[in-house]
């Protein structure tokens, strides 16, 4: 009589010991992303050299790991270029998807029609690799045409367990095609990147009104951007302002900041100047792309700063600081604001409202007041301001739309009120105008040392000011430039004044 322990051995010395291997392995692959790519990367004929594996990938595997579970549905990841970012997110991770379900949609999109079309060869090709077939033994296969042969498009593919990818330019219509998956790949060229506004707006727009519409499951279905941050009014840019979006920020350099995700810190750099792959981005490469693409370019493209850390036009160097001890008198004070008419979308411009004292040669900033507001909240807000400094020689306002209704409703209520003309002055020339006062350090801030000040809020400087001032003119909002320009215009137009300025508050 055989006894059930004695069955047992029978029914394992029968086991195909190979095949045991393989359903072993097929699982391990199936439940670890890191893995399956260093399974996958040889596959690939045009993969000549080994998988330099770095704790970059491991980063990126897990958060796209967590988008798999549903933990995170809206990742944006900002990396360098080489560093196997596209054949990660676009042909590793949606091979392995399938690897486990089939079922799921993709649609890829990016700014480069043949990149994108690039990936998506590269992802059929993985699946239907005799490995890929051998490992995972799928049970699907990709749809028939209709003629009896199996489909082969580039742009449009489908598999017969109810999955496909559709892949996309980002400047054309995603509407009739669905997806549980959403992959934005680069979909702003490095070459826009520093175009106007309504050029960088147009890839935002296509972004969220062609393709982020086609999610099958809004609440369940996930997004995933992947590019170099390039331009603070870029898709990465505008989704991390939006809210909601986990974020990886892996600079080619490390400088010190740390972004911590949902799944924690990522990054095990301590030290600046760190690098993030130097088997790849190695000191020497690194230093000749400064060379090639200036301090804007590399700032965006390796070290995910929209700007250089030193600053586009105003250097990090020459912000100078003031405390209540080192506060001279002032001769005089002046109110400058930059007005709006009250739009609050995500590009919407805010109304920015500044007092800045004048000391002899030099400039402070007292105070800001910046948000965005309808008209009557906009009036309210000037109307306080002038209440907290009641002797301010003059409030300047550009003479614009928004300003010149201020004007009209306030000209008669707030004394000194002024308009500002720039004379067909750019932005760009009005702040150029005032960089020697900044270079000199005639010009200075409130010391970040003072945001937590009892009664007073100054965390504005760090968290608004100094970021908006440092990345012009290649950032998302300008107002806070344009009411600071505006203000030292004003001041070095109309001289110093004797002593303290009081101004006689005739009638009121």
């Amino acid at each position: 009589m055989v006894t059930d322990r004695q069955a047992d051995l029978l029914a394992l010395a029968r086991v195909d010991c190979g095949a045991l291997r393989r359903l072993v392995k097929a699982e391990l692959l199936r439940h670890r992303l890191p893995d399956f790519m260093r399974w996958a990367w040889p596959i690939d004929p045009s993969h000549s050299s080994p998988l330099l594996w770095n704790f970059h990938l491991d980063a990126i595997a897990d958060h796209l790991t967590a988008c798999r579970s549903g933990e995170i549905r809206r990742l944006v990841i900002n990396v360098p270029p080489r560093t196997l970012k596209s054949w990660t997110v676009s042909v590793a991770f949606p091979a392995w998807v399938w690897a486990s379900d089939p079922s799921v949609q993709f649609l890829a999109v990016s700014a480069d029609k043949d990149v994108v079309l690039r990936d998506a060869d590269m992802h059929r090709d993985l699946c239907k690799s005799p490995e890929y077939c051998a490992m995972f033994r799928p049970k699907w296969d990709f749809k028939s045409a209709g003629d009896g042969s199996k489909q082969e498009a580039k742009g449009y593919y489908r598999n017969t367990a109810g999955g496909h990818r559709i892949s996309k330019p980002i400047g054309t219509k995603g509407t009739g095609h669905n997806a549980d998956v959403v992959i934005f790949d680069d979909p702003l060229d490095p070459a826009d990147a520093y175009s106007d506004k309504a050029a960088l707006t147009t890839h935002v727009v296509n972004a969220k009104q062609r393709f982020m519409t086609r999610l099958n499951d809004p609440d369940r279905g996930v997004v995933i951007l992947i590019m170099q941050r390039l331009n603070e009014l870029d898709l990465s840019g505008v989704f991390l302002s939006d809210g909601g979006w986990e974020h990886v920020y892996l600079p080619a350099e490390y400088e010190g900041r740390k972004v911590v995700s949902v799944l924690g810190d990522y990054d095990p750099r301590t030290k600046k100047g760190e690098l993030l792959f130097p088997e790849r981005l190695h000191q020497k490469f690194l230093d000749e792309k400064k060379v090639e693409l200036g301090s804007r370019g590399y700032a965006g493209q390796f070290q995910q700063n929209p700007a250089p850390a030193a600053g586009a036009m105003v250097l990090k160097k020459w912000i100078h600081y003031w405390t209540p001890a080192d506060l001279p008198e002032m001769d005089y004070w002046i109110g400058s604001w930059d007005c709006s008419f009250g739009s609050k979308s995500y590009d919407a411009d805010y109304v920015v409202g500044q007092v800045w004292g004048a000391s002899g040669s030099n400039a402070y900033l007292l105070d800001q007041v910046r948000r965005k507001m309808n008209v009557p909240e906009m009036i309210e807000a000037m109307r306080e301001m002038d209440r907290l400094y009641p002797n301010m020689r003059a409030i300047v306002v550009e003479e614009r739309a928004a300003g010149k209704h201020v004007m009209t409703m306030l000209g008669s209520e707030l004394y000194g009120i002024e308009g500002f003309n720039p004379e067909g002055q750019s932005k760009e020339e009005r702040l150029g105008s005032t960089l020697p006062r900044w270079e000199q350090g005639q010009i200075l801030l409130p010391h970040p040392q003072l945001a937590t000040t009892p009664g007073r809020d100054y965390s504005w400087v760090s968290s608004d000011y100094e970021p908006e001032l440092l990345v012009f003119n290649n950032g998302r909002h300008d107002d806070q430039v344009d009411a600071t320009s505006q203000a030292l215009i004003w001041m070095k137009a109309n001289g110093p004044s004797e002593g303290a300025y009081m101004r006689v508050l005739s009638g009121k």
